[in-house]
This record gives C-alpha cells, structure tokens and sequence, in this order.
C-alpha cells in the first residue's frame, strides 16, 4: 500500500473516533493536521456534524505541535 493511500485511508477511518468523541458531549476537540495537509476533508466533514457538535471541535491548523 503507497503512503498515500495510508494517509487517506486513516483519515476516513478515524472520523467515526471523533464522532463518538463529539456525540459523548464530554469532550472537546482540536483537530490539528499536517502542514501541508489539505483542510477540505475535515471542513466537508465538520459541516455534516450537527450545531452541538460543531461547537465542540475545532481546526487550529496554525500551531506547531513540536513544542507541544
């Protein structure tokens, strides 16, 4: 299997771990992709979630997570 195909793989397979994290009401998310990572996915897929969903997720594309 190519890199690729693994990345978009996972990507796929992991919304159903946020969803169940989101309908649990006890979390919040932050959604932090590669830098060069397109964010469409994640909007397309945000944008299906209902309105108390939503407001516990969120895409901070712009932190560097190596000093985290």
């Amino acid at each position: 299997m190519s890199l690729i195909k693994a990345h978009h793989n996972y990507r796929k397979a992991v919304l159903p771990h946020l969803e169940a994290l989101l309908s649990s009401g006890e979390f919040n998310v932050i959604l932090r992709p590669h830098p060069r990572e397109r964010l469409d996915f994640y909007h397309s897929w945000m944008a299906k979630l209902d309105d108390r969903q939503k407001k516990l997720i969120r895409i901070d594309a712009d932190t560097n997570i190596t000093s985290l």
